[in-house]
């Protein structure tokens, strides 16, 4: 990974001799939160083959069925080119990836244009009984079924990776390719004054 020399973090696919690569970056070990409002502003990808995307998993998310102690993971954007280059995918995941495993969604929403760079504002809001997402301010999915709502603190992961299935086959003359992001923001709830409002914490 790398900066683009103005501010924003390149998270690419390419290739480098015979092999392909994605990059990642997490927040595992160093930033974990329950509850509060998640922001990102990105910029897509051009091809199809691969698939960025914001998620927010839990460390402890593994062959259970119990969100509130073991965690969700919560896809608040997945981009694939192949699905719809106008559209990104929202998605609840519980119970890893095994025997247990089950999934609320995907559910599909319009990519609404970029702004005048060319990128787009994603937001989770996870409250004690919902997760809401919003793409531009535009709220795209309301999830309130009380048991897949995550009573453990979480971390964020920013991703770039290969998806045949989903984001279609790749050609590799046509890498690199990126994935560039403006910024990330955690936000809670403030009580002041008898108003409500959010904080930065990340």
């Amino acid at each position: 990974m790398r900066s683009d020399g103005k501010g924003h973090l390149v998270i690419e696919a390419f290739i480098k001799g015979d092999l392909r690569f994605t990059e990642m970056i997490l927040t595992e070990n160093t930033f974990k939160v329950r509850n509060g409002y998640f922001e990102c502003k990105t910029k897509q990808t051009k091809i199809k083959g691969i698939g960025p995307a914001f998620w927010v998993p839990s460390s402890t998310n593994t062959d259970c069925e119990n969100p509130h102690d073991k965690g969700t993971e919560k896809d608040i954007f997945e981009y694939f080119h192949n699905e719809g280059k106008d559209s990104v995918n929202h998605a609840l995941n519980r119970g890893a990836y095994s025997a247990t495993h089950k999934v609320a969604g995907p559910v599909r929403s319009a990519l609404i244009k970029a702004d005048a760079a060319g990128f787009h504002t994603f937001v989770l809001e996870w409250t004690s009984t919902s997760y809401t997402t919003f793409v531009h301010g535009v709220k795209t999915y309301t999830h309130q079924d009380s048991d897949l709502i995550s009573n453990v603190p979480q971390f964020l992961i920013l991703s770039l990776h290969i998806d045949k299935l989903s984001a279609g086959p790749l050609s590799c003359r046509e890498l690199p390719d990126q994935f560039i992001v403006d910024y990330v923001g955690v936000y809670k709830k403030a009580t002041n004054y008898n108003s409500i409002s959010y904080h930065a914490i990340f």
